[in-house]
């Protein structure tokens, strides 16, 4: 039996979280495609659970992405390796090489979505049987292995930048002052 879903993770308009608060307050701008492929705005972003939240699945940035709602309804809760090959999941991630002050990074995001679709069994669209069962859904073309390596030169290079700056943790004990640690 599923754990209830509490009232506070659930609007009118699907579950709530910042990765979906973010993008609909126009932070990120470089985000226009859906995990799916298809443009996102406003009125169809939806957040979509990668193990679905009726199988256990968390509402956390490691398993939440940006879907269309058609297309998020659509998938319910089949199998993400069914509908999503690892090319369409670059893709979208490719968005990503950005940080929004402490709230939000997009290199961790990236590394914690890869991981929880390797463990979902996502594939590359060659190792794949069936790609998807929406009507409408047209994959993305296959990227070349030079757009492929820049992308991956990119991430590369956004990721040593990152590390370069330092983080700063607040750390507070009650009753305690509270102590600012450079990591």
């Amino acid at each position: 039996m599923s754990e209830p879903i509490s009232i506070s993770q659930i609007s009118f308009n699907g579950y709530q979280h910042p990765l979906k608060d973010l993008y609909k307050e126009g932070k990120m701008p470089s985000v226009k495609r859906g995990l799916y492929g298809g443009l996102l705005n406003n009125g169809n972003a939806s957040l979509e659970h990668l193990k679905p939240h009726s199988k256990g699945g968390k509402t956390t940035w490691r398993n939440l992405a940006l879907a269309e709602r058609q297309r998020n309804t659509a998938r319910g809760n089949k199998p993400l390796a069914d509908f999503l090959s690892w090319e369409m999941l670059e893709a979208y991630l490719s968005q990503f090489n950005f940080r929004i002050g402490q709230i939000f990074d997009g290199f961790l995001y990236q590394d914690q979505i890869r991981s929880t679709c390797r463990e979902l069994g996502v594939k590359s669209r060659k190792d794949m049987k069936k790609l998807s069962e929406f009507s409408d859904f047209e994959p993305q073309k296959k990227l070349s292995k030079k757009v492929l390596r820049s992308m991956r030169n990119k991430a590369k290079k956004a990721e040593k930048e990152r590390r370069k700056v330092p983080v700063q943790l607040e750390i507070q004990f009650p009753d305690e002052p509270t102590l600012d640690i450079l990591a």
